[in-house]
């Protein structure tokens, strides 16, 4: 939950807040540390990890799709680059 919290930019008991319908729902689960039971750990389940591949796959292909018809090819080369720029980035940030 600490790290969700970060994640977030928000407070524990907020990240907590916002995970609760979630894991009522179903799409998490939460799992208490044994040894520290101040610790919470929270997983997708298998059937929103499934959702989740599925919607990026799909995603991907209509980009993909529009890219390929409507952008140069010089353009791609300078999404990519921008793309792998953002993601370093935002890697220090984190």
């Amino acid at each position: 939950m600490k790290r969700i919290a970060q994640l977030l930019a928000t407070s524990q008991e907020q990240a907590t807040r916002t995970v609760a319908p979630l894991a009522d729902a179903g799409y998490v689960k939460r799992r208490t540390d044994p040894a520290n039971r101040t610790r919470v750990y929270i997983h997708l389940v298998e059937s929103v990890r499934n959702m989740i591949k599925e919607t990026r796959k799909e995603l991907t292909s209509k980009m993909s799709e529009k890219l390929d018809s409507s952008v140069s090819v010089e353009d791609k080369a300078a999404l990519c680059e921008a793309a792998s720029k953002i993601v370093d980035i935002l890697d220090k940030i984190n």
